[in-house]
């Protein structure tokens, strides 16, 4: 559970609007997240394949990017000013191809711990990719 645009916008809109009216924001972002961490699944693998000296970098950038997200989120007023947002499944769901935070957290997990194991199992990185993206949207609803 890190701080990042899912976790704020879930939590703002379940303030405004209560548990089961921000619901479909929330589906909406269990279904792009899935999508996008099986694009990006994809992409690692072929990628690390290719050019595995990227490796190192990238897991730096992701781990600095993400301590500049908590840093952020640390210093940010609590105000919320958009009144009349909606928590939409569309919404939910086009948040997630914009959200970096969710690459970083695919291609961090997906370089360190399992394609130097499954990097040649098709099967087996579908099934990560999908269980990555349950436990952000189940985060989420946290």
């Amino acid at each position: 559970m890190t701080p990042g645009p899912n976790n704020i916008m879930s939590m703002s809109g379940t303030s405004r609007l209560g548990f089961k009216k921000a619901l479909p924001f929330n589906f909406g972002i269990g279904v792009g997240f899935s999508i996008v961490m099986v694009v990006c699944t994809l992409f690692c693998s072929l990628l690390s394949s290719i050019l595995p000296k990227i490796k190192l970098p990238m897991l730096i950038i992701g781990a600095a990017y993400m301590l500049y997200l908590a840093w952020k989120t640390w210093t940010s007023s609590d105000d919320i000013s958009e009144e009349d947002s909606k928590s939409s499944f569309i919404s939910g769901l086009t948040l997630q191809f914009i959200n970096p935070k969710i690459y970083i957290y695919c291609i961090l997990s997906m370089e360190a711990y399992i394609l130097p194991f499954y990097s040649h199992d098709p099967l087996a990185l579908l099934g990560f990719a999908l269980l990555l993206a349950f436990i952000g949207f189940a985060f989420t609803l946290c």
